[in-house]
């Protein structure tokens, strides 16, 4: 058991080194600026997580984990899954993944001259204060993403991890062990035993998501840069700037845009321990499932295993509860600086929103004015219209030929007159019987609909 422990050891050091020269050479070649998974990233990962020394019993335990791992970090989030358990009876199997948002100044470069997969990335931007759309800030999704495959049939496991990171990431060529070992390790990882490979693993996820609580602090700068108010846009000139929008609505595009960034942001940021807890609730029942399968086993082997993952498993979910906290407690600052931000901007929504409707409401009164006035301009060529009009039309009706008197007697004039005048006083009554019935239409649709009442009622 100790030979088979030193050997376990050695192999896992080993392997570290390697990924270490290799992920060197391959920062040649830039995920940040090619959206592409290198063929040698993949086949190094795929290499690690289906070593054949993992097992003796089957030569390549973690082929179809490996390929579901390569393929979820490279497909959109949500595609596949992104946290993933699975344990057997000699190993078990995690991936898991995290991401964060990145600000750039341009679109990302394309991948049409390197060989490899395409990482599908979500791309979104925020206008820029009404500029040029060349100025707009472009946000690109960013991931890191974690596996390991670990033996579980000794108290020194034999475990292999791999750990991608779309951008860049320093490595040192030189790795010290002991550093490795203590540096970065939960306390009670070294009590887990045959799990402690896992234990390892979620040390490392802690420690990067350092990083990523870091990535989003350099993210929110970014954008505090880009969106700060000076004293000098708080003049009486510019300040109506700030107050009210232009033809192209560019501030409440801005404004929306930033919000629903900064919510999922907050989406984002909350999901990593979501993600943790569901990894630990399906861990924890895969373990509970493997304890209860090696009780009715008579293999005194499996006997052993399984008092072991009984001794491990509280350990586990004490690192669990590690991770899950520290995370939690780190991330409560950029939780309240993203929450001071959407404050911030609601606050110049409301503001804008409200001089708005002042405005409007200035506009609006102003037109109300003007059409007062104009309807009382209606009303007098209205008037002098329905005046003249009867006298117009009776006197060109007897203007005609047909109507030209024989003789020019006063006797001939008195059709015409008696026509001028009921014509006349037949317009005007039918024109004030009309204004009078618009004028109060209201009131008639009120009498209307108390007669209706009383012919239901009868």
């Amino acid at each position: 058991m100790v030979r088979q422990g030193v050997r376990a050891c050695c192999v896992s050091v080993l392997r570290f080194f390697l990924m270490s020269t290799i992920l060197i050479e391959s920062r040649q070649i830039s995920l940040r600026s090619t959206l592409v998974m290198s063929m040698k990233a993949i086949g190094f990962a795929l290499w690690q997580l289906q070593h054949p020394e993992i097992s003796d019993t089957d030569p390549s335990p973690g082929e179809p984990e490996a390929s579901r791992f390569i393929m979820s970090f490279a497909s959109p989030w949500g595609t596949l899954p992104h946290s993933y358990s699975k344990v057997d009876v000699s190993s078990v199997f995690l991936h898991f993944q995290a991401r964060w948002m990145e600000i750039t100044t341009r679109c990302q470069a394309g991948a049409e001259t390197y060989h490899g997969i395409w990482l599908h990335r979500d791309e979104g931007d925020i206008p820029n204060g009404g500029k040029d759309a060349d100025d707009d800030l472009h946000l690109l999704e960013m991931r890191c993403g974690f596996a390991i495959i670990s033996t579980t049939f000794s108290r020194l496991p034999l475990y292999t991890m791999v750990v991608i990171w779309d951008n860049d990431q320093a490595l040192q060529s030189k790795i010290h062990v002991d550093a490795l070992l203590t540096g970065n390790a939960i306390p009670e990882t070294y009590r887990i035993g045959c799990l402690s490979g896992v234990g390892f693993f979620l040390s490392e996820i802690s420690r990067s998501l350092k990083r990523v609580l870091m990535e989003w602090k350099f993210f929110l700068d970014r954008l505090d840069r880009s969106l700060s108010r000076s004293l000098s846009q708080l003049t009486r000139i510019k300040r109506r700037d700030l107050m009210f929008d232009d033809a192209q609505f560019s501030k409440s595009d801005e404004y929306f845009a930033v919000l629903q960034i900064l919510h999922t942001s907050t989406d984002w940021i909350k999901g990593v321990t979501s993600d943790l807890q569901t990894m630990q609730m399906a861990l924890n029942h895969m373990l509970l499932t493997q304890i209860a399968y090696f009780e009715k086993s008579e293999d005194p082997e499996q006997k052993e295993e399984q008092q072991e993952l009984a001794k491990a498993q509280p350990f586990l979910d004490s690192v669990f509860a590690h991770v899950i906290a520290e995370y939690e407690k780190q991330a409560q600052p950029i939780l309240s600086r993203i929450e001071r931000k959407m404050e911030e901007m609601k606050g110049l929504r409301d503001g804008l929103f409200n001089a708005t409707s002042v405005r409007e409401a200035a506009r609006g009164t102003s037109l109300a004015k003007n059409s007062s006035l104009q309807n009382r301009y209606i009303l007098v060529f209205t008037v002098a219209t329905i005046l003249y009009l009867p006298m117009g039309f009776v006197t060109s009706w007897y203007g005609m030929n047909w109507f030209t008197p024989d003789s020019v007697s006063s006797a001939s004039k008195t059709p015409f007159i008696i026509v001028f005048v009921v014509v006349s006083m037949a317009t005007y009554i039918v024109a004030a019987c009309g204004l009078w019935f618009v004028h109060d239409w209201e009131s008639w649709r009120s009498m209307n609909d108390i007669w209706g009442s009383i012919r239901r009622l009868l």
